[in-house]
């Protein structure tokens, strides 16, 4: 095994003779009741916690990597990780428009209970995500109803002030500023 990335496989009752395991890096990868017999580990990243249940005989360890060995240019790239979140601040302007329209409809203090709690059952509906796309639709859908909150939050704590006191304050930062 040499140059090889292993990620997320774990192998069971294997048994590994005269190998070489040479600049492996490994992700998620473990090693369940093998047995290794005259087998060379050189510049991988194989933690004793990645071997449980394991026998050795006559193996060497040589020039353990340390740290952390995952790289993003594995997996993701910078156009999908900015697309997604793209979508994500997208959502956000269906939230501000019923939120805009429902404010005076519903109430204030209404509108940012009922935001919080539909915003935190999306997010319990996280756990049941099974593919990119039904995660990025909940990501949508968790923004969307979250500015609703955040934006009647905005109006009630603007509101806690009597109207004259924020009229000096906006005379006030309009003759300093």
């Amino acid at each position: 095994f040499a140059g090889i990335r292993f990620k997320s496989i774990t192998f069971k009752n294997s048994v590994f003779k005269s190998c070489t395991f040479e600049d492996v890096t490994s992700v998620n990868t473990y090693f369940k009741n093998c047995t290794f017999i005259e087998t060379v580990f050189n510049k991988t990243d194989f933690e004793p916690y990645k071997f449980i249940n394991c026998r050795f005989q006559n193996s060497t360890f040589l020039y353990n990597k340390t740290g952390c060995q995952f790289t993003f240019d594995d997996d993701y790239s910078a156009y999908w990780i900015y697309f997604v979140n793209f979508l994500g601040t997208l959502a956000v302007l269906p939230g501000n428009i019923v939120s805009a329209l429902l404010m005076d409809r519903i109430g204030r203090l209404t509108m940012l209970g009922g935001s919080m709690v539909l915003s935190g059952i999306s997010c319990f509906f996280l756990w049941f995500g099974t593919s990119e796309s039904m995660m990025i639709g909940m990501l949508c859908l968790y923004n969307g109803l979250t500015i609703s909150a955040w934006n009647s939050l905005d109006v009630v704590t603007v509101e806690l002030y009597p109207t004259d006191r924020r009229y000096v304050e906006m005379g006030l930062q309009r003759e300093v500023l």
